[in-house]
């Protein structure tokens, strides 16, 4: 009797057979359901071309909207701030959804605080920081936009809190030194001298190389000076200087 010996199968050939075996199937079942299929490739192709499509008109849409940001900011530091606004209404309207058109609402808050216009600015730079548009420059910037509209409308605290959200949020910023120039701006309305000094020295000492620092030693210098009269004055503890009239007198008697 014949010896009967077991051929081993390599893996490979097992893998090979079921793709085989698979691929037989599927062959089988395009047959069969050729109209399936076909309308299945139909729509596939078409999504494509439709995403491509999408893709490209919003890259174009993207491109013509910051063009026409560009020529919006150009009449704004010109100076024509009404026609600039105008431009920016235009592109959140025909632009929407594109970068530059929530650039718009940034630029339209600037606008608006060099017109005075406070309200409509602090309404359009918070538009802005909630439009979720990372602009490093300009997110940083629409915060202390916002504290000098409220410092435009003397309400000082609000003014605080955005020049401080702000310094939270950003504290690298090159805005950062502006904001604390800032702040001692108003301590010193409020009187807060001391306040406004250590905002001053932290321009001074944190950000050295800032364009900003000549102006804080200045004001340093000059608040330093005047603490202590200040704090008498408040205090109601600085005598009457007499005037003429009683020196006068006095040489008299």
């Amino acid at each position: 009797m014949p010896i009967v010996r077991k051929v081993k199968m390599k893996k490979s050939e097992i893998k090979r057979d079921r793709f085989l075996d698979g691929s037989a199937e599927i062959l089988e079942d395009i047959k069969e359901n050729w109209r399936k299929y076909f309308i299945i490739i139909t729509v596939s192709v078409l999504v494509l071309l439709l995403a491509v499509y999408v893709v490209k008109t919003m890259k174009n849409r993207g491109v013509e909207a910051t063009q026409k940001l560009f020529e919006a900011n150009d009449a704004v530091f010109s100076g024509a701030y009404e026609d600039a606004l105008l431009q920016y209404e235009q592109i959140r309207t025909s632009y929407y959804g594109t970068a530059a058109a929530k650039k718009a609402l940034f630029y339209a808050g600037f606008s608006q605080l060099y017109m005075n216009k406070y309200d409509e600015s602090i309404n359009y730079y918070k538009q802005f920081l909630k439009s979720g548009i990372d602009v490093a420059e300009l997110r940083p910037s629409a915060y202390i936009g916002i504290g000098r509209a409220f410092e435009g409308k003397s309400l000082p605290d609000s003014a605080l809190y955005y020049y401080s959200k702000m310094l939270e949020k950003y504290p690298n910023s090159l805005y950062a030194p502006e904001a604390y120039i800032s702040s001692g701006r108003v301590y010193e309305m409020m009187n807060e001298i001391n306040k406004a000094v250590d905002s001053y020295e932290k321009v001074i000492y944190l950000y050295p190389n800032s364009e900003f620092v000549q102006e804080a030693i200045v004001y340093k210098n000059m608040l330093e000076g005047a603490i202590e009269p200040i704090v008498q004055m408040q205090q109601g503890t600085i005598q009457k200087q007499p005037d003429l009239k009683d020196k006068v007198n006095s040489i008299n008697q």
